[in-house]
């Protein structure tokens, strides 16, 4: 009979520890691939770094130099402007994002 009720305190014992042993912080990791706004605005070099990759994107050979025919060089610059605003542009060219005042670092 004591075996019994040791046995039956012993399957308590390790069900109770089983069920609290899990926390909610330990499965809520950090990603160890992206940055996140939280960890990574805070120096001048990763102002640096952020402003780099929004200029990043402009540096595309069709918006500079691209023929008037398929909307690349000069036309494509002035359409980047609120002047292109008024165009329905449906994302094809790489200068979408500017003139609909959407343009991000990674984009």
């Amino acid at each position: 009979m004591k075996l019994i009720n040791t046995y039956i305190l012993l399957v308590c014992a390790t069900i109770a520890v089983t069920l609290h042993s899990c926390s909610d912080s330990f499965l809520q990791r950090d990603s160890l691939v992206a940055v996140s706004s939280g960890t990574f605005w805070t120096s001048e070099d990763d102002a640096l770094s952020g402003l780099a990759a929004c200029y990043d994107g402009l540096q595309n050979n069709f918006l500079y130099n691209g023929d008037l025919y398929k909307g690349g060089g000069p036309l494509a610059m002035d359409c980047m402007t609120d002047n292109g605003g008024h165009f329905n542009w449906t994302g094809w060219m790489p200068g979408y994002d500017i003139c609909n005042g959407i343009h991000t670092s990674s984009s």
